[in-house]
């Protein structure tokens, strides 16, 4: 994992898009319980200006479990407590710099071993993933 910390500070989010198959993701996806899913993400509806197309993504979920999660983590963390308020102040995953740079610069502030990190992280980078990948329509009810 630190290693691929050390990637992601070099080169950006480019080596989670070309390590993570997207179709795999989505196996993933089912194989979470049932409602697993929803306490962490949400589908939106995101438009592309430049083809004026509308497509189906996946955003944080404010009022789900997770959130909750980032809250009691936070508590004793002070970066996954600003992390948290990242989300929140954008309302979607918008990128873990602040955490990454943690790492990357070993301030000790972030544990790897930690469950809690390498599940905010896992999720985050499948968050990231999915929002690079996904091209599926937005189809209104």
């Amino acid at each position: 994992m630190e290693s691929s910390i050390r990637d992601l500070g070099e080169y950006g989010i480019q080596p989670i898009l070309k390590n993570i198959n997207f179709d795999n993701q989505q196996l993933l996806y089912r194989q979470l319980e049932s409602n697993i899913f929803g306490e962490i993400w949400s589908y939106c509806k995101t438009i592309y200006p430049q083809n004026d197309k509308t497509y189906k993504s996946i955003c944080f979920n404010h009022k789900g479990l997770y959130n909750q999660y980032l809250n009691k983590v936070g508590q004793s963390n002070p970066i996954i407590k600003a992390y948290h308020q990242d989300l929140i102040n954008a309302g979607d995953f918008t990128g873990i710099v602040r955490i990454e740079n943690e790492i990357y610069h070993r301030t000790g502030r972030i544990n790897l071993e930690d469950p809690n990190i390498q599940l905010i992280l896992a999720i985050e980078y499948l968050s990231e993933n999915d929002s690079e990948k996904r091209r599926e329509p937005w189809l209104d009810k």
